[in-house]
This record gives structure tokens, C-alpha cells and sequence, in this order.
């Protein structure tokens, strides 16, 4: 027997064919229900990229969002990237840091 598959209404299919991060998304991957996301979203002084808290894949403040939920790809960045992120967020940074202590410190670990 086949499943059937609810007909979408035209809004909704134009919203899942969008390629776009949503906090939803994020809320997933962090293991969090999303009203808890969107707090610490608002509460971490992160414009709203529009009408909705969603960003492209490569939008510049994805980065930041997903590194206040520990689940940055910091392990692709390189040091010039660790070093501005860290100054985003006010952490500082040593010259003895090393790549790695950047990381530390972007996910609360130091």
C-alpha cells in the first residue's frame, strides 16, 4: 500500500523549496525547542536578517548564531576568521592563542 502524501498549499511549497536556514533548522541540529533558539537569538545583539529569523547558507551571521548553540563548523575556519569572530562576540584574543583555544573560547569551553 502506498503512503499517501498530503497536498501542500502553494505558500508552503514555495517556503520548503527555498534554500534558506531557519531557526527551526537550528533548533533541530542544537537539540532545542525553537522558542528557546529565537531568546537567545534576540537576546545575543544580531540584527534580523529580514522579516523572519532565517539566513542563506552563506550569509556571514550564520556563523555566529550557530557558534551560540555549539554547533559551528569552527574547525573550517581559518585564524583570521577565529580572530574576527572572537572580536564579534568580545572575546579576547592573545597572540599565544592558538587556532584551537580560538575554537575553545568561541564554544564556552575556556
Amino acid at each position: 500500500m502506498e503512503d499517501k502524501i498530503k497536498p501542500q498549499s502553494k505558500s508552503a511549497q514555495k517556503y520548503l523549496e527555498s534554500d534558506v536556514i531557519t531557526v527551526k533548522d537550528i533548533a533541530h541540529e542544537a537539540d532545542m525547542p525553537p522558542s528557546v533558539v529565537r531568546k537567545k537569538i534576540r537576546n545575543s545583539n544580531l540584527e534580523k536578517p529580514g522579516g523572519r529569523w532565517e539566513w542563506p547558507p552563506n550569509h556571514p551571521d550564520l556563523i555566529k548564531v550557530k557558534s551560540l548553540f555549539g554547533i559551528a563548523k569552527l574547525g573550517a575556519m581559518d585564524r583570521k576568521e577565529l580572530k574576527e569572530l572572537c572580536k564579534e562576540f568580545g572575546i579576547k584574543v592573545y597572540k599565544k592563542d592558538t587556532d584551537e583555544d580560538l575554537r575553545e573560547k568561541l564554544r564556552g569551553e575556556k
